[in-house]
């Protein structure tokens, strides 16, 4: 019998150490910063102990989301046309780091065949099973729709 040996798919977190690490062998001082706050930040709030400041795949997907979302606001008060530029690549470093997100129609199909007919529960079920792959304000007003809530 031979023996195989599996890699385990590394985390989310340990791919951005891994690009991070990369970038300082490349010498991408850009990068260096973008990611070497990331992790900080995260590591960070891992010392706290708290249960939601682990580091696992759903929070650090949840802190990339976050990431996002300031840099997004962040480009909103920009006028330079460079520091845009800078805002989408720091951008484009994270996203790729997301999974997949589930599209409006998958979203219904889901709701529809849950069952369930309270918001809460419909959120919970979401939040459960596919965490980090949707958008909860799409979840919250297909729900509303399908349960006569508008």
């Amino acid at each position: 019998m031979s023996n195989i040996e599996i890699n385990p798919i590394p985390s989310i977190f340990d791919q951005i150490k891994a690009e991070f690490l990369q970038a300082r062998k490349d010498r991408n001082e850009f990068a260096v910063k973008a990611f070497s706050t990331f992790i900080g930040d995260l590591e960070t709030k891992a010392k706290s102990g708290r249960k939601e400041a682990e580091i696992n795949d759903i929070n650090v997907i949840a802190a990339i989301k976050n990431a996002l979302s300031k840099l997004e606001e962040l480009k909103k008060l920009l006028s330079d046309p460079v520091k845009i530029g800078e805002v989408d690549l720091e951008k484009s470093l994270f996203l790729k780091y997301l999974p997949a997100q589930l599209s409006p129609m998958e979203i219904q199909v889901i709701i529809e065949n849950s069952g369930l007919d309270n918001l809460g529960k419909i959120q919970g079920l979401f939040k459960q099973h596919y965490a980090g792959k949707y958008d909860a304000a799409e979840v919250t007003r297909a729900s509303k729709k399908l349960l006569g809530l508008n």
